[in-house]
């Protein structure tokens, strides 16, 4: 070791006696400042192109902090700006979900800055991730009103339903960059998205469309197009039967699937829906369905007025004990007050009819005494189940749970169901989470369903509250285990 030591000192006092200079070997720069101070002060500055590859090395090595990575990009953006291997690997991180997303929002912002046609893919891939208040959706939409693609308009009317109201002050640009997507108006655009076979924002479209279009001027639309799709069909169907229109992607999904799953119930839930508009008033929606339609099979019970719905609910809950649900905070026109006396006039037959069910499910013992293990079960394991369905079967309502590994099945089975149960059984007296949160209210809502909460009060009882979509909270009363 010394020896070879030695013969290195040799050589480099053999290289300075020959006018050889020695220089110590530096990194090549890993930013835009220290790219201009070494061609400022070096003699002998790197190729553009090492540095290149140096920094893009850099960008996308994880181990590597953010604020370094997002450094080297800005070098490799300037100095590889019209290399496109150089931006089809930066477009790498775009997908990567490993990557911070400060870096990936960088990324985008330069890729759209250079302005090129060709980077419409990458634009594509980040167009799922752009939230309403994301700083990047101006840019974006500003981009692509630049280079429209049809390609990107389905991922651009799932940004546009994402923005809180259809009168935002970015509402005119939307409805421009969709007509110079499709080379139509905005709206005729969107039906005909629905109406097309691998457009992928079918619901998007048919959401956008209901809050910016009058129901009766969706309702002829969708009558005179010439059905190429499923979605199409189901919704001229159930136009035809029931005189209903969707109003999101979620319902026109519940209609396309029940058209192609229970065919046999139509002539049945319309029968009902019929004579309940004829005397209450009523108006059909497809989360009713399944009530209607297993109702009109059952003689002993489809013929009960609305009134003697009322007074049967009267007597059975004004014999019970309520648990008031727990609000932070007011929402909604309906949080005042979760009495069936207070919401009567704002019921429909459906309302009243899921709360005779239900009420009637809860006072069953054998019902009760299934709940208490369930109590039991959810208070030793938090990720039991704890959620399921009601469904309407042999006159009565009946409760399954679904374990979480079968939270596709419960979905999909909840497009034909009475509605959606919850528990709150995490502690033994879970009374400060009675009734349903905001959150459930709000899925309630985006969904089109009713729901059940049930709120343990300890060891030996529960509270049960009943909602729908528009907010109405029912308080069913304290029950014993």
């Amino acid at each position: 070791m010394n020896a070879h030591i030695s013969r290195l000192s040799w050589l480099a006092l053999a290289l300075l006696a020959s006018g050889c200079e020695i220089h110590r070997v530096t990194a090549p720069p890993s930013s835009l400042s220290e790219y201009e101070e070494a061609k400022a002060a070096s003699k002998h500055p790197y190729p553009d192109r090492t540095i290149v590859l140096h920094n893009l090395q850099r960008v996308l090595d994880p181990q590597l902090g953010e604020t370094e990575r997002v450094e080297s990009l800005r070098l490799v953006s300037r100095l590889g700006e019209g290399d496109a291997g150089v931006r089809d690997q930066l477009a790498g991180l775009l997908t990567d979900e490993q990557c911070p997303e400060a870096l990936r929002g960088t990324v985008l912002e330069l890729l759209l800055k250079r302005d090129h046609a060709d980077v419409a893919a990458h634009v594509l891939t980040m167009l799922p991730r752009l939230g309403p208040d994301s700083p990047l959706k101006q840019q974006v939409l500003e981009w692509m009103a630049r280079h429209p693609t049809p390609q990107v308009l389905a991922e651009v009317v799932k940004l546009w339903v994402q923005e809180e109201s259809p009168t935002s002050v970015d509402e005119p640009r939307y409805r421009q960059l969709v007509e110079r997507l499709a080379g139509k108006k905005w709206d005729q655009a969107l039906l005909d998205g629905i109406n097309t076979d691998g457009f992928r924002a079918r619901g998007s479209a048919m959401t956008a469309l209901s809050a910016r279009r009058p129901r009766d001027e969706i309702a002829r639309a969708i009558a005179a197009l010439p059905a190429k799709t499923d979605a199409v069909a189901a919704m001229q169907f159930f136009l035809h039967k029931f005189g209903y229109v969707p109003t999101s992607g979620q319902t026109m999904l519940n209609c396309v699937w029940l058209y192609a799953k229970d065919p046999s119930s139509f002539d049945d839930a319309a029968r009902l829906a019929t004579a309940w508009r004829k005397n209450y008033g009523y108006r059909f929606d497809v989360r009713d369905f399944h009530l209607l339609s297993r109702l009109e099979r059952d003689p002993l019970r489809k013929n009960r007025s609305r009134t003697e719905l009322i007074l049967h609910l009267a007597r059975s809950l004004l014999k019970r004990q309520h648990v008031p649900r727990k609000v932070s905070r007011p929402i909604g026109r309906y949080d005042f007050s979760d009495r069936f006396s207070k919401h009567v006039d704002s019921l429909a037959m459906a309302d009243l009819w899921n709360l005779v069910l239900l009420d009637e499910m809860m006072r069953r013992p054998r019902v009760r005494t299934a709940l208490a293990i369930v109590a039991q079960r959810n208070r030793a394991d938090p990720r039991s189940a704890q959620r399921g369905l009601v469904a309407y079967e042999k006159g009565q309502a009946e409760a399954k749970l679904y374990p979480p590994t079968h939270e596709r099945e419960r979905i999909r089975a909840s497009r034909n169901g009475l509605c959606r149960f919850r528990t709150h059984f995490e502690k033994a007296d879970s009374s400060d989470r009675a009734g349903p949160t905001t959150v459930e209210l709000q899925i309630a809502r985006r969904d089109d369903a009713y729901g059940l909460v049930l709120t343990s009060l300890g060891s030996d009882a529960f509270c049960a509250h009943y909602y729908n979509p528009e907010g109405i909270v029912i308080s069913l009363g304290r029950f014993p285990f």
